[in-house]
């Protein structure tokens, strides 16, 4: 096993002492990504290790702005910004721009420092889910950061690969709270993907036949929260 795939299995049980001792004598693995392009502490965001993540931030180098996205730190997010404003609508390695980072993690303090220094609300993936931020807060279930993009008037049937919508996800996962805001903000239930199937067809496909049939019924919800 190589240092890298030591590391990232290290992080994923939470083995904050042996981390510690890899960064001592390596500090550049703060930053390794594996073989997909997931950097390390992207990683340590999506398991939950907080411990872990916090030893690989203060071991350096200094946080760039899909960091800064990613774990919601909007004070350096601004200043990056400040100091170059084409960060916002830049990509990283894997394809994302740092306010697909932040919708997916619902980090509510970045979003709005992003859209403020100018990243593009219908910006596009350059990889092969080729979707947008609320694509992005939809798929991580955000309701917050789902329900600030459509404020800032991001499309609610907006497609990405394979044709779904965030309503499509939603039903997929059960998300009956964001579907009803979706609804509310008269989304298109509709609409079918590329294999011809709408939300109703999905949410029925997974098992979910009450809200199958809450939107076969096209049901309009109140969305209580709208500004």
């Amino acid at each position: 096993m190589d240092d890298i795939a030591e590391l990232f299995q290290k992080v994923g049980v939470g083995d904050a002492p042996s981390v510690a001792e890899m960064l001592r004598f390596r500090p550049e693995l703060a930053r390794a990504r594996d073989a997909t392009s997931l950097s390390i502490m992207q990683f340590a965001r999506y398991m939950g290790q907080w411990a872990v993540l916090e030893l690989l931030i203060e071991a350096g180098p200094a946080l760039d702005i899909f960091d800064a996205a990613a774990l919601d730190r909007s004070d350096l997010a601004r200043a990056l910004l400040s100091a170059d404003g084409e960060r916002a609508k830049a990509y990283s390695d894997d394809g994302f721009t740092a306010l697909h980072f932040a919708a997916y993690f619902g980090a509510l303090s970045a979003l709005p420092a992003l859209l403020e220094g100018g990243a593009r609300i219908e910006a596009v993936t350059k990889n092969f889910v080729t979707n947008m931020p609320l694509h992005a807060a939809a798929a991580g279930g955000r309701m917050e950061a789902c329900r600030l993009l459509l404020r800032a008037g991001a499309d609610p049937n907006a497609r990405q690969h394979g044709g779904h919508t965030p309503l499509m996800t939603a039903a997929f996962n059960n998300n009956r709270e964001l579907v009803e805001m979706l609804i509310a903000r008269n989304v298109n239930a509709d609409l079918r993907n590329d294999d011809g199937k709408t939300a109703a067809d999905i949410a029925a496909g997974v098992g979910n036949m009450e809200l199958a049939a809450r939107l076969h019924l096209g049901e309009t919800f109140v969305d209580r929260a709208t500004a």
